[in-house]
């Protein structure tokens, strides 16, 4: 038996039980809750290309509650959202930082937005794991993390609206945003207090 939130009604065929995970997707919402990974981007990727192809004409709306994660992954996530014809309306609902925060800037322009008490954090990418060895494989990490840096602030320049030398000078360490601020920054677009504001779509 799934522990998953479900929905009964009843239907001429009689009753009819559905997860709310598969009612978000009917009305064309998904969510981004968790550290992003592998996984998490795969089955969001996986989820957006379904909805393109069932209906390019319709926005999809990706609420985003996330701590961010792996690089890699997270720019896979936002890849898609720029190669999609159906524009994709981004929400913050509590936290975006890092990749997570990459990704909410990377919505529909006019169509990216934070709750009033959302917080959004960038910086710039993290060295994980071990990264000892002989000096010219530290010396390719480093240069490796270097590129990576100036893709994501090119990307967050390019969402923003900002110099890139201000993208930078802003990741170059933990730097937090109140909904507020995110949008004076150009992370979002605006900040909702209704969900009726977002124009919502099913």
């Amino acid at each position: 038996m799934s522990d998953k939130p479900c929905l009964v009604r009843s239907t001429a065929a009689g009753y009819l039980r559905t997860t709310l995970e598969d009612e978000q997707l009917f009305h064309r919402e998904l969510e981004i809750d968790r550290t992003i990974d592998r996984s998490v981007a795969m089955d969001t990727i996986r989820a957006m290309r379904y909805l393109d192809g069932e209906d390019s004409t319709q926005p999809i709306l990706l609420l985003i509650n996330c701590n961010g994660g792996s690089v890699i992954d997270g720019l896979a996530i936002y890849d898609t959202m720029q190669a999609l014809h159906s524009p994709v309306w981004t929400v913050c609902v509590g936290e975006c930082s890092s990749m997570a925060a990459v990704i909410l800037a990377g919505g529909e322009k006019g169509h990216r937005y934070a709750l009033a008490n959302a917080q959004v954090m960038i910086h710039d990418p993290l060295i994980t794991g071990d990264c000892g060895g002989p000096a010219l494989s530290v010396d390719a990490i480093s240069k490796r993390l270097m590129r990576t840096r100036r893709k994501v602030g090119e990307i967050l320049s390019q969402c923003t609206g900002r110099p890139l030398d201000a993208v930078l000078s802003a990741t170059a360490r933990d730097t937090f945003f109140d909904a507020k601020q995110a949008k004076a920054f150009g992370l979002v677009d605006e900040i909702i207090a209704d969900w009726g504001e977002l124009r919502h779509v099913g």
